[in-house]
């Protein structure tokens, strides 16, 4: 056993004041205090993109998760990393699936660059909120020129996605009526990029 290795070790005594300082950070993320987050960066050497050894999302992840779009802006200027993928997801695409709108808005302040990024799964924020029937999110990433031609490692653009669950046997008349407003938005995006003019009935 090395002697780095020793519970009571330097290396275990950075880890844990790490740790520590992360979780002041989480603490002022669940409160979307951007001031707070500031200073425990700035004034108290906390990491921004700190990953803890139990496994939890780094911060970022955690406040587009859960919608804390004053925290992901603080963050996002203190420089923390949008293109970071953790448990195989973006902190952006977190935000999509959950319906964030004002995260969702901060990364396109903030972080425009990751706007057509894939995670793991080969996955655009657009894809990912098109899968997750976030018919809000996908017309705010539309509007700010998400591509959506952009395919999953299963070859599918959002496109695909949704007609794929319009299919599904649903009994939520809301879940149908998302899903047929997403099909409209892509489809109407779509004609955009083709150039496509209005069909003419014959006479």
């Amino acid at each position: 056993l090395r002697s780095d290795d020793a519970a009571g070790s330097p290396s275990e005594a950075v880890g844990l004041a790490a740790d520590g300082a992360f979780c002041d950070l989480v603490d002022a993320v669940r409160r979307d205090d951007g001031a707070a987050v500031e200073a425990l960066v700035l004034d108290k050497g906390a990491a921004v993109d700190h990953r803890p050894r139990d496994g939890r999302y780094p911060c970022l992840h955690q406040a587009a998760m859960d919608g804390r779009a004053v925290a992901v802006a603080a963050l996002l200027r203190l420089g923390a990393a949008a293109t970071v993928v953790a448990d195989n997801q973006l902190a952006l695409n977190l935000a999509a699936c959950y319906g964030r709108e004002a995260a969702v808005r901060a990364f396109l302040e903030h972080a425009p660059d990751v706007l057509d990024l894939q995670d793991d799964f080969g996955a655009t924020a657009l894809a990912t909120a098109t899968f997750y029937s976030q018919a809000p999110i996908v017309e705010v990433l539309l509007d700010a020129g998400a591509d959506a031609t952009v395919p999953s490692t299963l070859g599918k653009t959002p496109l695909d996605i949704v007609r794929g669950r319009l299919e599904l046997p649903d009994a939520r008349r809301e879940l149908h009526d998302a899903r047929e407003h997403i099909r409209d938005l892509l489809e109407r995006d779509r004609a955009r990029r083709l150039g496509a003019a209005p069909e003419c009935k014959s006479e």
